[in-house]
């Protein structure tokens, strides 16, 4: 499962999660990801920063 940032035409910001990039472009362009706020069907991606692990010193 990948869990995207979603932003959607009028800028409202929601997440979601798809079994794939592909999964979420087909439901996407099906017109069966909507804001949670507004309920417009023109989401996209937004950008995300990656998740690093932290260092921790070894003991």
């Amino acid at each position: 499962m990948i869990r995207y940032d979603l932003r959607c035409e009028k800028g409202h910001d929601f997440d979601g999660w798809f079994r794939s990039s592909d999964g979420f472009e087909t439901l996407r362009d099906a017109g069966q990801v909507a804001c949670a706020t507004c309920g417009t069907t023109r989401v996209d991606r937004a950008l995300m920063a990656p998740a690093l692990a932290e260092k921790r010193p070894l003991t």
